[in-house]
C-alpha cells in the first residue's frame, strides 16, 4: 500500500514539475508572441500609402522573374538581388502580384527577424533580455514606416542572424565534435552567402564571425580553419546562384560583372578631390543627427546601444562580442567604406541601411536593460509606464517625423481626370522606371510619358499643345543631377502651380478633424506668359 502510495506521490510530483515546467515554457511564449502581434498592429495601422522608389523597381523585376522575362526598364543594381527577387516572385505566387499582395511579404519577414533577433537574445543572455531586445525592435519607428515596403533590408537581416546563430552554434559544440563544428559552419557561411546575395555589406560576416570567437579566448587556428570553411561555403552559394542568373538572364556571371566590374569601374572612374580631414568627415555627416537623436528615425536606440556597448565591453562580457563587434563593423562601414571609394563626395546614406546594426543594438541593448532590473527590481507599474511611453514615443515619431512616399496615390489622382486633360499633360519617365510599380502603369494611361532629362531642358521643348507638366512630391525631382525642377523654377513665370492634396497619413490624425495637408505632388499649368515669351522662338519639335 504505501508503495503504492510512493508511486503515486511520485506521480503527482511527476504531474506537478511537468505542470510546473509548462507553464514556465508558456509564459515567455505568450509574451513573444504578444510583442510579434504589437509589432505586426502597429506596421499595418502604419502601412505605406505609396510604394518607395527602390520598392517599386523590385517589384517590376519580382514580376518579371515570375515571369521569366525582362522589365520594360531594367537595372542591374536591383536584379543582382537574386535571392529577395525570388522571395518576392514565390510570394507573390501564393498571394497574388498586386502591390499590396507584395507588401504584406514583409511582415512575413518581420516576423521571421524578429524571432531569430529573440532566439539571440536568449542564448546570449536570458529570456528577459530577449523580451527586451524584442519589444524594441518591434517599435522602432524607422522599421514600423518601412515593414510594408518590398526592400531588401529584413530579408538580409534575416539570413545574417540565422549565420551568426549558425556560427555561435558550432563554436559552442567544437569540443570533441569535429565533424558537427565544421557542419554548422558551413551552414553559416551558406546563411552568410544569402545574406550577401541580398544585401552586399553582409560580406563582412567573414570578418566579424572570426574576429570575435578570436576575442572570445578560441584558438586562432581553428578560427582560421572555421573562417575558410565559412568562405567555402558562402562561395558555393554563388556557384548555385549563377544557375540562376544563368536561367533568367542567360549570364551565369552577372553578379561579378555586376558587383566587381562595374563597381570597379565606376571608382576609377570617379573624380578625385582633396581627402578630407576627420573633423571635416565628422561634419559631413552632421545632417544625420536628426534620425539618430531620440526623436529621430531610431528613437532611444543610438543612446542606449552606446551605453550599452561601454557597459558590456568594461566588464568584460565575453558572450556579447559578437553583437558588439557587428554593430561597430556595421556601422563604421555604412558611416565611413560606403563613400571613402569616391573621396567623401557622396551625400549621407539612407537612414534604413542602418537598420542591421540597430537590430544587434536592440539584441545589447535588451542584455543590458535586463540586467539593470534584477538589480534594481523595476515594479510593473514602472514597467508598463515604460512600455507605454516607448509606444507613444515611436507612435508619434512615425507620423509626424519623415514623409511618406506619395507617387501612387498621385498617379491614382492624375486616373480621376478627364481623358482629354490627361493627354495634354506631361509626366517625367522615371515616374514609370522608378516609382510606379506595373499594376498602376494603367493610371497614367493617355498622358504623355516625356524622359527627364528633356524636361530639364524645358526651354527647347515644344510646349503649344501641352496645357501642364505633372510632378510627384518626391525629394528625386528636386536633384541637381535630374533637372526637373530646377528647369520649371527657371521658367517659373511660365507656369502656375497647383498643390495637389492628398489623404491624411496614417488615417487615425483625422480625429483630429483638421483638413490635410500633405502635398502628394504638382501640376504645372501653362500661362499666358510663356506663349509671349516664346511666340518669336522656334523649337525643334515644331520643324
Amino acid at each position: 500500500m504505501q508503495k503504492g502510495e510512493f508511486g503515486t506521490m511520485t506521480a503527482a510530483n511527476g504531474f506537478e514539475d511537468s505542470y510546473r515546467s509548462g507553464s514556465q515554457l508558456a509564459g515567455p511564449t505568450i509574451t513573444l508572441t504578444l510583442l510579434l502581434a504589437l509589432g505586426l498592429a502597429m506596421r499595418v495601422i502604419h502601412w505605406s500609402p505609396s510604394a518607395d522608389g527602390d520598392e517599386a523597381r523590385y517589384i517590376n523585376h519580382a514580376y518579371a522573374l515570375a515571369q521569366r522575362t525582362l522589365p520594360e526598364y531594367f537595372d542591374g543594381a536591383v536584379a543582382v538581388r537574386l535571392p529577395y527577387l525570388a522571395y518576392l516572385a514565390g510570394w507573390g505566387k501564393l498571394f497574388g502580384m498586386t502591390t499590396p499582395s507584395l507588401q504584406s511579404a514583409g511582415l512575413a519577414t518581420f516576423v521571421i527577424v524578429g524571432l531569430l533577433l529573440w532566439t539571440m537574445a536568449r542564448r546570449l543572455y536570458d529570456i528577459p533580455s530577449a523580451h527586451v531586445a524584442l519589444a524594441i525592435f518591434a517599435f522602432l519607428p524607422i522599421h514600423i514606416r518601412l515593414a510594408t515596403h518590398c526592400l531588401t533590408d529584413d530579408l538580409g537581416l534575416a539570413f545574417a542572424l540565422g549565420s551568426m546563430l549558425l556560427w555561435i552554434k558550432a563554436f559552442d559544440v567544437v569540443q570533441g565534435k569535429v565533424g558537427r563544428f565544421y557542419l554548422w559552419v558551413a551552414l553559416s557561411g551558406l546563411a552568410a552567402g544569402i545574406a550577401t546575395g541580398v544585401r552586399q555589406p553582409f560580406f563582412l560576416l567573414a570578418l566579424i564571425l572570426p574576429a570575435s570567437s578570436l576575442l572570445q579566448g578560441h584558438k586562432a587556428k581553428i578560427c582560421a580553419l572555421a573562417a575558410a570553411v565559412f568562405g567555402f561555403s558562402a562561395l558555393i552559394y554563388f556557384g548555385l546562384e549563377a544557375f540562376g542568373f544563368w536561367w533568367w538572364l542567360g549570364n551565369p556571371g552577372f553578379r561579378f560583372f555586376q558587383d566587381v566590374l562595374q563597381n570597379a569601374g565606376h571608382a576609377i572612374d570617379a573624380p578625385r578631390n582633396r581627402p578630407l580631414s576627420l573633423s571635416a568627415k565628422l561634419f559631413y555627416f552632421r545632417g544625420y543627427l536628426g534620425h539618430l537623436l531620440p526623436s529621430g528615425s531610431f528613437s532611444f536606440l543610438p543612446l542606449l546601444a552606446g551605453i550599452a556597448i561601454v557597459d558590456r565591453w568594461s566588464r568584460a562580457r565575453y558572450n556579447s562580442i559578437h553583437i558588439i563587434i557587428a554593430l561597430c563593423v556595421l556601422t563604421a562601414y555604412h558611416f565611413w567604406g560606403t563613400t571613402s571609394i569616391h573621396s567623401w563626395n557622396l551625400p549621407a546614406i539612407n537612414a534604413r541601411y542602418l537598420i542591421p546594426a540597430a537590430a544587434f543594438g536592440c539584441i545589447l541593448t535588451g542584455g543590458m536593460l535586463a540586467a539593470v532590473h534584477r538589480h534594481y527590481r523595476f515594479s510593473q507599474a514602472t514597467i508598463l509606464v515604460a512600455a507605454g511611453a516607448m509606444i507613444v514615443i515611436s507612435t508619434w515619431t512615425v507620423a509626424y517625423v519623415g514623409r511618406p512616399n506619395c507617387v501612387t496615390e498621385f498617379a491614382r489622382y492624375l486616373a480621376t481626370l478627364r481623358e482629354e486633360q490627361r493627354q495634354r499633360i506631361i509626366i517625367p519617365e522615371s515616374v514609370k522606371r522608378c516609382f510606379l510599380p506595373t499594376d498602376y502603369w494603367q493610371s497614367l494611361e493617355g498622358m504623355r510619358v516625356v524622359p527627364d532629362e528633356m524636361i530639364a531642358k524645358i526651354e527647347d521643348m515644344p510646349l503649344h499643345d501641352v496645357d501642364a507638366i505633372a510632378v510627384p512630391n518626391e525629394t528625386f525631382y528636386t536633384y541637381s543631377h535630374i533637372g526637373v525642377v530646377d528647369a520649371l523654377e527657371r521658367t517659373a513665370n511660365w507656369w502656375e502651380r497647383r498643390d495637389i492634396v492628398g489623404q491624411k497619413w496614417p488615417r487615425y490624425l483625422t480625429v483630429t478633424g483638421k483638413p490635410s495637408n500633405r502635398v502628394i505632388g504638382y501640376l504645372y499649368y501653362r500661362t499666358a506668359r510663356h506663349d509671349r515669351d516664346s511666340g518669336n522662338r522656334s523649337h525643334p519639335g515644331d520643324q
